[in-house]
Parts: structure tokens; sequence; C-alpha cells
């Protein structure tokens, strides 16, 4: 994706105007100057990387949230289940192995370049603005009464992914406290309990995935600004919602007759929101034709733009067992326990019973913050005034939008606000 530009961005400042204060207690409207700020690093890709993420990653996300989305808000994170798919796929053997890489869009540099993007997007994406929270964690719950973890794939997933691998018993220990406990950890406790009955003693293992974001606006909605208007949701039936207002210099894209979009950047601008408005009011329509190719074209046409900008605030969580959509997409033998083969992960006889995905997301005239949880659930079979024109982008109707690090165009988070919550 182009880079955004900056010249015209103020960023909110903290109250002692150090960039190191905790991002999330910030004083209304302050601001600092630009050239205080640490430039944005870049994550550094290779090749293959680079075009994996523009084409099989952002693939497979755009077809995850196609396949799961309906009429209410819905929030997913697509870089969190391939993080918690790749683990397992180091695991995998024959066409078990190769559905997955071939749904995550990797088939051509298998297991091996997945891990290496990911242990990339892990030791990277934190260094790169450090007014930008970005963490990811990884791990490995094993039922000790059930399997050990061959050596190989125990070294694959700690040196790649930093897994922590811990061993339970499943019938004996409170496992379910222990994985609740994790997920609020590394979610800062938007993500308090995933798991809601204790796991049973004849799974192998819990492989987690936790992402959190939190980032503010470079360019700050002002509260006092924000008004009560209407929202349209897909049935046509109008809510009030708290829509926040801005006019300002942003990266602004239109596709004739799809959509209009623009880009909200977040601190020193390695990452960013988009909003996508589908042009005639039609979530449905958009969705429909919302390919990699309509994806890659809204990126290209993004152009700075002075922008009347109207969002509403908002929150929205979503818990999603995936299997039935991972199966549409293409893994069936991972799900089977007749056809599954993970024998390079344990000796155990192992399929994957479901994977739970669970997140969620606040915008508001401070920024964003969002996290994600996924679960790989492992069972066996065993046991303007100045003149200049400005442009309208109002979200009054249902929109998608994204939140995506720049220089290597990742969506981490995927979502749609209609006004209807699950």
């Amino acid at each position: 994706m182009k880079q955004l530009v900056s010249s015209i961005l103020v960023l909110l400042a903290f109250a002692s105007t150090s960039c190191n204060k905790e991002i999330g207690i910030l004083e209304q409207d302050e601001t600092i100057p630009l050239e205080d700020l640490i430039p944005r690093k870049d994550i550094e890709l290779t090749r293959s990387q680079a075009e994996y993420v523009k084409s099989g990653g952002n693939e497979f996300a755009l077809n995850l949230f196609k396949e799961i989305s309906k009429d209410e808000s819905l929030v997913i994170s697509p870089l969190s289940v391939t993080f918690a798919l790749g683990m397992v796929d180091n695991g995998a053997l024959a066409n078990t192995k190769c559905e997955i890489e071939r749904v995550l869009g990797y088939d051509e540099e298998s297991v091996d370049g997945l891990n290496n993007y990911c242990k990339t997007m892990i030791s990277s994406a934190k260094e790169i603005d450090p007014t930008t929270k970005i963490e990811f964690a990884n791990a490995a719950i094993v039922n000790k009464t059930r399997a050990i973890l061959r050596e190989r794939f125990k070294n694959a997933i700690e040196s790649n992914y930093l897994a922590d691998v811990c061993y339970k018993d499943f019938a004996n220990e409170d496992v379910k406290g222990y994985i609740n406990d994790w997920c609020e950890n590394k979610t800062h406790g938007m993500i308090p309990g995933l798991l809601t009955n204790p796991p049973s003693p004849r799974e192998v293992a819990h492989f987690l995935n936790a992402v959190y974001f939190k980032g503010i606006w470079s360019s700050q909605f002002k509260k006092g600004d924000s008004r009560k208007e209407d929202f349209r949701d897909p049935y046509g039936k109008k809510h009030k919602v708290n829509m926040m207002r801005q006019e300002a210099h942003f990266n602004y894209a239109e596709v004739p007759g799809v959509c209009t979009a623009i880009c909200l950047p977040f601190g020193n601008q390695a990452f960013r929101m988009l909003f996508i408005l589908p042009a005639d009011g039609n979530l449905y329509e958009l969705k429909k034709t919302l390919s990699l190719e309509v994806w890659n074209d809204i990126s290209t046409r993004l152009h700075d733009e002075k922008v009347d900008v109207r969002i509403p605030s908002f929150e929205t969580t979503s818990e999603l067992p995936l299997k039935d959509y991972l199966q549409n997409l293409g893994i069936y033998d991972a799900f089977n326990p007749t056809a599954s083969q993970f024998g390079l992960m344990c000796e155990t006889d192992a399929w994957i019973d479901q994977i739970l995905h669970k997140v969620k997301i606040i915008v508001d005239e401070q920024g964003s913050e969002a996290a994600a949880i996924t679960d790989v659930k492992m069972a066996t079979t065993v046991m303007g005034p100045d003149g200049i024109p400005v442009i309208k982008f109002h979200a009054d109707r249902p929109f998608l939008y994204a939140v995506t690090e720049v220089s290597t165009s990742s969506i981490i988070f995927l979502g749609q606000y209609t006004g209807i919550d699950i």
C-alpha cells in the first residue's frame, strides 16, 4: 500500500509531552511536533514473504471474512488465525498439511516460509512505532496424560512463534482457569475468559495465539465535535450513534460504482485503519465483489485529499467457532478423526476438534484498541473554510474496516459495522 502523506498530520501528545507515557491516558487535543516522533520503521520481509502477504495472506483474510460475515457487526483477526494454524501446521503431514497451507495461501513456500513470516512479524512489529502497542503471544497447553510433543515440533513453535509450552493434567488441574488467565493477561483484560467449560480429558492440546493492539490517531477526533446522528442499518432502520467528526487531509480512494475508502493512521503511521464505504449503501453487494483484486485496487487509488470525515465510535465483540467456515474454505482432513495426519506433532493420533476465535475492538475519538484470541483445540480418537474542496466521507450506513501494518500490508483485524450487534 502507498505510504500515507504525513506533512499535515499532528500526533496527540502525552500530558508530559513524553512519547513514553502509557497510551490510553492521553490529554484530549494535546499535540506534539511531528519532528519529535521516532520515524516509522518498516518491517523487512523477503520477496516471497511480501508476495505472500499481498496475495495469499490477504486473500485468506478476505475469504474468511466473507465466509463468516452476515448482517451483524463483526470483527476477526486473520493474522491471529494464521499464527495459530501456522503452529499446528508444523505437526501436519500429507493432505492435512497441504490443505492448511493452501487455504492460508502459502502452498508454494510450505511451512518453513510460513514460520519465517510469522517469526518476522512477531519480532519486528513492536519495534516500528513506540506510540502504538502491538503484541503477539503464543502457547501450547498440552495434556500430559495424552501426549508428549515431538522435540522437532516443540523446537519449531518455540523458535518461530516464541510459544510457551506447558504440560497440564487436563483431568485433575484447573486448565480452564489457566487458559482464561493467559488470555486475559495477553489481551490486557480485553478478553478475560475464552473457555466456559473445562477441557475434556480426551483433548490432546490447546494451541493459543493472542494479538493485542492499541493505537492513537495521528489526527485526533475532538470529543466536543462528536454528535448523535442517524445511522442506517442493513434493513433501512435508523439508529442514533455517536458520530465522530473532523475535517483534515487523509489518504482517500474512490472506486466508481463500488466504494469509497479512507485511511486513518495511528501514531507515526506504521499502522492505519482503513474504512470502506459501499457506494450504493449495500454492504452485501460490496462484500460479494470484495476480491483481492478490488482490495489491491483500493490501495493503489489512495491519494491525499481534504476530507470531511464522520465515523461512529463503536465497540464490537465477536466469538466464533471457525470449524465450519474453514471446512468451507477447504480444510477438511485436519477436522476428520479418520483422515487427519499430525504425526509430526506427537505419537498420539490427533485431530482438530474446534477452533475458537474471539475478538474485541473499541474505536473512539482517541484511537482504537483491539485484541484477539485463537484457540486450536486438538482432540484424540483414543480416548473547508480555506477554499480547498472538501470530500465527504460520512459513514452513516454499514461499512467495512481493517487495521493494517503499512510496510507489509498485513491485515491484522478485519470487520464490519452495521449498527446491529450479535
